[in-house]
C-alpha cells in the first residue's frame, strides 16, 4: 500500500503492468480523475481499453457510473458515451453478450422521479443530415432473427406509458 498525494502521473513506454492484487486509484475530494491517450500527427491515436478479467462462475463485470448528489436539490453526475468526430464520425454500438444458452438482456431505461416532476424521456434519434443533397439517418427498431430450424423471431413492441389515475401516454 503505498499513499501518494499530490498529482500523479503514470506513463508507460513499454507498458505499465499490474498482475493480481486489487487496484483502487481515486482522487482527493474534488479531483478530478482523467484517462487519456496520446494525439499522433501521423497515424491512428492509441486505443483505451477497459476490460473485465474471465471466470469460471462468471466474468468480470465492468460498471461505469456518474456520482451521486447528496444534496437535497443537486443533480447527479452526467454520463455522455460518445464517438469521435472526423470526416467520418466514429460509430457507437452498445451490445450485451453472446452466449452459448442465452443472450445477454439489453435495457435503456430513463430514470424515475420520485417527487412532483415527470420521469426522465427516452430519446431514439437517428442523426441529422445538414447537407442539402443528403437524407438523415435511418432509425429501425427489429425483433431478433430466428437463426435456426423453426425458432421464432422476436417480437417488437412499441407502446406508451402506462397511468395509475391519469391518462396513459400516446403512442
Amino acid at each position: 500500500d503505498k499513499d501518494l498525494s499530490g498529482k500523479m502521473t503514470l506513463t508507460g513506454a513499454g507498458g505499465v503492468n499490474v498482475d493480481g492484487g486489487s487496484v483502487s486509484i481515486r482522487t482527493a475530494a474534488e479531483g478530478k480523475l482523467q484517462l487519456s491517450t496520446g494525439d499522433s500527427n501521423t497515424a491512428s491515436a492509441g486505443d483505451i481499453s477497459i476490460t473485465g478479467g474471465r471466470g469460471v462462475d462468471a466474468g468480470a463485470a465492468v460498471d461505469i457510473s456518474a456520482g451521486d448528489s447528496t444534496s437535497q436539490d443537486g443533480q447527479g453526475g452526467d454520463l455522455l458515451l460518445s464517438s469521435g468526430e472526423g470526416a467520418l464520425g466514429g460509430s457507437t454500438m452498445i451490445r450485451s453478450g453472446a452466449g452459448a444458452k442465452q443472450g445477454g438482456d439489453l435495457s435503456l431505461e430513463a430514470g424515475e422521479s420520485a417527487g412532483d416532476g415527470p420521469g426522465g424521456s427516452a430519446i431514439l434519434q437517428a442523426g441529422r443530415s445538414t447537407s442539402g443533397t443528403s437524407s438523415g439517418g435511418s432509425a429501425s427498431v427489429i425483433g431478433g432473427m430466428g437463426m435456426d430450424g423453426e425458432s421464432d423471431g422476436g417480437a417488437t413492441s412499441v407502446e406508451g406509458g402506462s397511468s395509475v389515475g391519469g391518462t396513459g401516454g400516446a403512442l
